[in-house]
C-alpha cells in the first residue's frame, strides 16, 4: 500500500513538474517572439523618424537615441519581471503608429507609384506597430501574473524571521516594575466615563494593583 502511494505521489510530482516546463518554455518562446517584434518596429521607427525629421539632422539623431533607450528599457522588462518599464515603449509606439498613417495618406495622396509603395509600406509598419503594442499588454499581464504565482509560492517564514519581526516579550524585572506600579485613578474623569453625579470635591486615589478595589462609597466617606 505504501508504494502505490508512493508511486502516486511520484506520478503526481512528474505532472506538476512537466506542467511547470511546458509553461515556462511557452513564456520563453512568447518573449523571445516579441523582442523579435521590438527589434523589426525598432529599426522601421528608426527610418520612419529620420524620413519625418530629415531637414534636422540633429533631432533625427536624439530621436534615435531616444528611441533606442526605450527599446532596451522593453526588453530588460520583459525578460527581468519588470512591467514599468515596458509602458514607455508602448506609449512611444502609438504615437509613431499614428504619425505613420498620418504621413502614409499624406504620401498617398500623389499619384505616384513610389508614393504608393511608400504608403503600403509605411501602413505595413504600422500594422506592425499595433501587434506589438497588442503584444506588449499580454506579455505585461503575463509579467503580472507570474509575479503574483512567485508571491503565493514563496515558502513560509521561518521561526527566527518571526520572532525577530515580533516584539520581545518583557523580562521578569520588568513584568514585576510593571506590576508593582502605581495606579493613579482620577474621581473626575471616571465619573465622565461612567456617566455618575459628579463629586462634591475633586481628588485622586493612588490604588495599588496588588490591593483591593476601593468602592465609590467608600472613596466618598473618606
Amino acid at each position: 500500500m505504501a508504494l502505490y502511494f508512493s508511486t502516486i505521489m511520484d506520478q503526481t510530482s512528474m505532472c506538476t513538474m512537466s506542467s511547470w516546463l511546458r509553461s515556462k518554455q511557452k513564456m520563453f518562446q512568447n518573449r523571445v517572439i516579441v523582442s523579435m517584434l521590438i527589434m523589426v518596429n525598432f529599426g522601421n521607427s528608426i527610418i520612419i523618424s529620420m524620413e519625418a525629421l530629415d531637414p534636422n539632422l540633429m533631432l533625427s539623431i536624439v530621436a534615435s537615441v531616444i528611441n533606442t533607450i526605450i527599446v532596451i528599457m522593453a526588453l530588460y522588462g520583459i525578460f527581468a519581471f519588470k512591467p514599468i518599464f515596458v509602458a514607455p515603449n508602448v506609449i512611444a509606439k502609438i504615437s509613431l503608429s499614428s504619425a505613420a498613417l498620418f504621413h502614409g495618406m499624406q504620401e498617398a495622396e500623389s499619384n505616384d507609384s513610389t508614393s504608393v509603395f511608400h504608403f503600403l509600406w509605411l501602413l505595413t509598419s504600422a500594422c506592425l506597430f499595433i501587434w506589438e503594442i497588442h503584444a506588449m499588454f499580454s506579455t505585461t499581464f503575463g509579467i503580472m501574473k507570474e509575479m503574483k504565482l512567485r508571491a503565493y509560492n514563496k515558502p513560509p517564514p521561518s521561526y527566527n524571521q518571526v520572532i525577530a519581526d515580533d516584539i520581545p516579550p518583557p523580562t521578569y524585572e520588568q513584568a514585576t516594575e510593571r506590576s508593582n506600579k502605581p495606579l493613579i485613578l482620577d474621581a473626575t474623569q471616571l465619573e465622565a466615563v461612567v456617566g455618575l453625579p459628579s463629586m462634591p470635591m475633586q481628588f485622586n486615589a493612588i490604588v495599588n494593583c496588588n490591593a483591593m478595589p476601593l468602592h465609590r462609597k467608600d472613596l466618598t466617606n473618606s
